[in-house]
């Protein structure tokens, strides 16, 4: 079984100590996977495979041999690419006894190479063909790690390490003890750019009865998960406990920023939509952020303490300046000439609002006001979030660089486009507008593009543009949907909620349908293409996640108005053979979940955060599902 003494395994990354990482995970298997090294154009891989742990009522997996599969890109014509982004080649497989060295040879060197280990155990399995094909008629696979990206070198021994998970099921890493990480909903969970994922904030509790029931009880913890150690530690504490907020990992800072949420959302059980807020009476307006680089959170002084001792307002030394400003090297104008009267907070307190962060680090924020009926008009205006104002400490630009949405909008969806041959980002905004419109083509308000400006830091806000609907008769505008970024300018738009006018209608199964934009050099033009082919039920409130840009799986979310969560995870194929709902069995469900986050690890896991399975998850019921768990779909190992 694989709950035995702990072994080492490569020290990588990150500066982790070994004594750290035994505290973390269950060491399994060290493999050895040489190519020869005697040999032109080939090295050694070294190779570290460790377990995360098993969730309650699991049983340990019981390994009987593993197979070690070793891939990598090779030249091809795109027409027949067996992938996303060109063509793989098989260089090296072998089964092996469990426990034992896998020996396998001619591995090339090159970069971009991936390592698979898959577990097998005696028994039949759920993933179908994948089973006899790594582990025999007899066995089945019961565990799956990957280490992507790596790099083979000639004579060199290079090594890495995988995680461990159960194939088809759920995993749990570890947590930390102290504080606890509580069951939760509507937290934050950010992937950042190394692969690990901050998550922050979330309800806690599910008080009151009928139309007056409501979350509360906001945690302020800011914890990090490492998919390189299977644990999610505490990091630092929020100055604000809050939940329902947004959160955005800001590149070449390493910054994760919160923004807005609130104290509590109200979740009346009266027949209607399950969720409301009072606007600006409940939503904050604040934010806050989280240095990556310290591993904590980011002191908001402004000037920065170093500058209030070495410097004055003008950017002069003081003259009575410590030697230590020296030393420090403090440049008074670079350092801490600073505009310290910058907005510190939002316009608007916002709720589950949607951010989206451009090349240059600034952050557009848009939507959280109240729903559906849109009372304020101020929340078509965006926010901008400069990074680089008060002395690196952030802030928000004022009134007259803000720009303006075309449609007023909550509970809508956002979406990276792509990035034009200046570097700059386009976005596209859908949904969550109560402004029915016309349904000819053309006029309907249900999507609008952002394109960056270069000059926002001038205060030169970028422009938001309407996309011309080519489709007549089938733009719906839905609320709390997901859309997913497919290729070629391709979007899964799923689920959602409709609004008649006055109030959100029960989720329909026909809203499933997928949005293709063509640039005309004036405008965005966008073609809707209804998804029938094993359409499901209805379904909002989810989460969604791709990781080849051809696959979605769909993750929990609400079937009608109440707290009763879906389970079943569902997966969409946009393959021009297979576009539709369906495709291969996907294993055992994870807990039924709403209010919950899916975020995709790098080795295309899936690690689920907190959410409820019905009415009672937060008041001491038995369907709680608020632990941490790392989802393995069994379609991981297919591609």
């Amino acid at each position: 079984m694989l709950d035995g003494a702990a072994m080492r395994w490569p020290e990588v990354r990150r500066g982790y100590s070994h004594e750290a990482r035994l505290s973390t995970v269950v060491l399994v298997a060290l493999i050895a996977v040489f190519a020869g090294c005697d040999m032109p154009g080939e090295g050694d891989l070294e190779v570290g495979v460790f377990a995360l742990g098993s969730c309650p009522g699991k049983p340990a997996m019981e390994p009987e041999s593993m197979r070690v599969v070793v891939r990598g890109p090779v030249a091809c014509d795109p027409s027949e690419a067996d992938q996303p982004g060109g063509c793989s080649k098989e260089f090296a497989s072998r089964r092996v006894r469990w426990g034992a060295d896998a020996n396998v040879g001619n591995i090339p060197e090159g970069t971009g190479r991936e390592v698979s280990v898959f577990l097998c155990s005696p028994g039949p399995g759920l993933a179908g063909g994948i089973d006899e094909q790594h582990c025999g008629r007899d066995s089945h696979v019961a565990g799956y790690a990957r280490a992507s990206n790596v790099t083979i070198r000639r004579g060199e021994s290079t090594p890495i390490q995988a995680i461990l998970s159960r194939f088809g099921e759920q995993s749990c890493p570890r947590l930390p003890e102290e504080p606890a990480f509580t069951p939760r909903v509507f937290s934050s969970a950010t992937p950042v750019d190394d692969g690990r994922v901050v998550v922050a904030g979330g309800f806690t509790a599910l008080s009151g009865e009928g139309a007056d029931r409501f979350f509360s009880g906001p945690d302020n913890g800011v914890f990090v998960y490492d998919p390189l150690t299977g644990k999610l530690s505490h990091a630092a504490e929020l100055r604000r406990a809050r939940g329902a907020h947004t959160a955005a990992f800001i590149p070449g800072y390493d910054w994760v920023v919160f923004f807005g949420g609130a104290a509590r959302l109200s979740a009346p059980d009266d027949d209607g939509f399950p969720l409301s807020h009072a606007g600006e009476q409940e939503a904050f307006s604040d934010y806050e952020v989280f240095d990556l680089n310290t591993g904590r959170m980011l002191d908001d002084r402004c000037p920065p303490a170093p500058c209030v001792a070495c410097c004055d307002r003008e950017g002069e030394r003081l003259p009575d300046a410590p030697e230590q400003c020296d030393r420090a090297g403090v440049d008074c104008v670079a350092d801490c000439l600073c505009d310290c009267d910058a907005p510190r907070n939002m316009y608007r307190g916002r709720l589950l609002a949607q951010p989206a962060v451009m090349s240059d680090g600034f952050v557009i924020v848009s939507g959280g006001g109240d729903w559906p009926n849109h009372q304020n008009t101020d929340y078509r205006v965006a926010e901008v979030f400069d990074p680089a104002a008060n002395c690196f400490t952030g802030g928000f630009q004022g009134p007259g660089a803000l720009p303006r949405m075309e449609s007023l909008r909550a509970g809508h969806s956002v979406s990276f486009i792509e990035a034009t041959q200046a570097g700059r980002y386009r976005y596209l905004f859908w949904g969550g507008t109560r402004d029915q419109g016309s349904m000819e083509p053309g006029i309907h308000p249900i999507g609008e593009t952002y394109a960056e400006s270069s000059r926002q830091a001038d205060f030169i806000s970028g422009v938001f543009r309407q996309v011309y609907m080519e489709t007549p008769g089938y733009a719906r505008n839905l609320y709390f949907h997901t859309m997913t970024r497919l290729d070629s300018r391709r979007f899964l738009v799923a689920g959602g909620v409709r609004n008649d006018g006055e109030r959100l209608l029960p989720p329909n199964a026909d809203d499933y349908y997928l949005v293709t934009l063509r640039d005309d050099g004036d405008m965005m033009r966008a073609a809707i293409e209804p998804v029938h082919e094993g359409a499901p039920g209805g379904r909002f409130l989810h989460n969604a996640t791709s990781h080849d840009g051809r696959r979605v799986l769909l993750f929990g979310g609400l079937d009608g108005f109440n707290l009763n969560a879906i389970s079943e995870p569902l997966l969409f194929d946009s393959a021009p053979d297979m576009l539709g709902f369906g495709g291969p069995p996907l294993g055992l469900p994870p807990d039924p979940r709403v209010g919950h986050r899916a975020t995709l690890l790098p080795d295309d896991t899936i690690l689920l955060i907190g959410g409820v399975a019905d009415g009672d998850g937060l008041t001491g019921g038995a369907r709680s599902s608020g632990r941490v768990e790392i989802y393995t779909p069994t379609i991981v190992g297919t591609w």
